[in-house]
């Protein structure tokens, strides 16, 4: 089996196990009730009832919920990871038949639009969280690790499976330092090129996860470097992740490190090397956003509307970009798009309310707050109450 198909098969039996482990803080029936009376938009709502559904194994209603939740938010990053565990929960012996590399035909595609879930939800956030909400670490005695003379290798191996369940259980700090030290006992002074990929996966995650950008970059500089590597010598790559998504994360880590430049440059290539790489413009858009270059900032955000036309959240970012930029007939049009595209966000209909209040078109804020406060969920109550004292100013 591929190193990072274990690394994979053990996250999702550790998160299994974390997420029957969660406390339930609302029954079912409550968030079925809340969902029904106003927070049926809500990518958060949804998911927790998702999770819930897989505790009382009704397994078609937590699909429904997580792809409801996906809906409401494209960029929901835990409820693509939820999905992609999902065939593993349904049938947990698919963890050892994959080790095995013994799936069942019937499985094959759901393993791989699964494997598929799980990537996107990473390459949405790098630091989507592998356990349950709300679940409580593992107590800190449950990791000490003894050493007996004889078992060297033993104890070595264990500091490995350590780094993984670490990760699994969002123990970042724990996870970070058992496979330093896993990599020390291991490899020694060998060559970086003889240490798998999965050791600077799992490390450069938890290095994330502690804000240790530094440390994540330089593990995702040398997988990219390494997948480059094998694929200009035609070799079979042995990870889920290709070069260009590794270059896409190392750019994610140096916009954090604030490093902007760095990063401008890495998105930059991630789109030369794969033009319908939507989430490279999202983050350059943001970059520029930040600087108020609103050219670039306006132009990045409709090269990834172009590069993904059937998501909803594009045009909104669009319609905020050009509304701070001063563009206001075109955040108006870009906002229309929005909506267009997903009737049921209130988000979209809410920030078109007050860009064509500020244009000077009332019927369409008129249409645009009514739209927003008949679908807001309870969260937005703030949105709703601005909503209403906007409504009342217009004539």
């Amino acid at each position: 089996m591929r190193a990072h198909q274990a690394v994979c098969c053990l996250l999702v039996g550790f998160a299994s196990v974390a997420r029957g482990a969660a406390a339930q803080k609302d029954s079912i029936a409550q968030l079925e009730t809340r969902i029904r009376t106003g927070d049926s938009l809500d990518a958060e709502t949804q998911f927790r009832l998702g999770r819930y559904y897989e505790f009382a194994r009704r397994y078609d209603d937590e699909e429904r919920a997580f792809r409801t939740a996906i809906a409401a938010d494209p960029r929901y990053a835990p409820a693509y990871l939820w999905l992609g565990d999902l065939p593993y929960v349904r049938e947990p012996k698919l963890i050892k038949d994959e080790q095995k590399n013994r799936v069942p035909p019937e499985w094959t595609k759901a393993l791989d639009d699964a494997a598929r879930l799980r990537v996107q939800a990473l390459l949405i956030d790098p630091l989507v969280d592998w356990r349950a909400r709300d679940e409580k670490p593992i107590p800190q005695d449950m990791v000490s690790v003894p050493e007996y003379s004889g078992y060297e290798k033993e104890t070595t191996n264990y500091l490995g499976w350590i780094g993984i369940a670490g990760l699994a259980y969002e123990r970042y700090e724990l996870s970070y330092s058992a496979i330093d030290l896993y990599r020390t006992r291991r490899f020694g002074a060998l060559p970086e090129d003889s240490i798998p990929a999965w050791v600077f996966f799992v490390h450069g995650l938890a290095a994330g996860h502690l804000n240790a950008y530094d440390k994540a970059s330089a593990d995702f500089e040398t997988l990219m470097k390494r997948a480059t590597a094998v694929e200009r010598s035609d070799s079979v790559i042995n990870f889920p992740l290709n070069t260009n998504d590794f270059r896409y994360l190392l750019a994610i880590f140096k916009e954090r490190m604030r490093k902007p430049a760095d990063a401008v440059q890495l998105y930059q290539d991630a789109i030369n090397a794969d033009l319908g790489f939507y989430m490279a413009h999202v983050h350059l858009a943001q970059i520029y956003r930040q600087y108020r270059m609103w050219d670039k900032a306006v132009a990045e955000a409709q090269a990834a509307v172009d590069a993904n036309p059937e998501d909803p959240s594009l045009p909104l970012d669009l319609g905020v970009i050009d509304a701070e930029a001063g563009r206001g007939a075109e955040a108006v049009a870009a906002l229309k798009k929005a909506v267009a595209l997903d009737p049921r966000c209130p988000t979209a209909y809410y920030r078109l309310g007050v860009v064509a209040q500020q244009a000077n078109q009332p019927a369409d804020a008129r249409d645009a707050f009514t739209r927003f406060i008949a679908i807001a969920p309870h969260q937005m109550a703030t949105q709703v109450a601005d909503a209403t004292q906007r409504l009342s100013t217009l004539h």
